[in-house]
């Protein structure tokens, strides 16, 4: 390498942390007046990591469901209008990471199931939706 080159890994690195992306609300700036979707997956697993809910040593159903519902009613408290949309193709998304393959993964997944029943005979006023995948026609209608 020549003396005073960089890495490429290095250049990426310093362009990197030249870059300063705006900050958006996107509650405060558009989810109020705009209809928009949550990928469930993505909206249980993140719940349930913030939530610290524990599936390897049991099964803390109640827990899981009462972390979703939590956010789903903050959102719901700032006049937001949104649905919620899972995907068959996708359920392995709200599988963490170390769980894949293990025994409690199957709790995520049968987690997925009841959360999608739950919510969709639930008091709080959301439309759940489960869709095959992104790409199919409903998706596209629903779109």
């Amino acid at each position: 390498m020549e003396p005073g080159k960089k890495l490429p890994e290095e250049v990426l690195l310093d362009w990197y942390a030249d870059q300063h992306p705006p900050t958006v609300d996107i509650i405060g700036d558009f989810a109020g007046r705009e209809l928009f979707a949550i990928q469930g997956e993505a909206l249980m697993r993140y719940c349930l990591a913030k939530a610290k809910v524990d599936f390897d040593g049991g099964f803390q159903l109640l827990h899981a469901i009462h972390a979703v519902e939590k956010f789903l009613s903050s959102l719901k408290k700032r006049d937001c209008s949104f649905d919620v949309v899972f995907f068959q193709d996708l359920e392995d998304i709200c599988v963490p990471d170390g769980a894949t393959g293990s025994n409690y993964a199957s709790k995520y997944l049968l987690a997925r199931r009841i959360l999608i029943q739950h919510l969709s005979r639930s008091d709080i006023d959301i439309k759940v939706l489960e869709l095959g995948s992104f790409e199919s026609g409903e998706c596209s209608d629903y779109l």
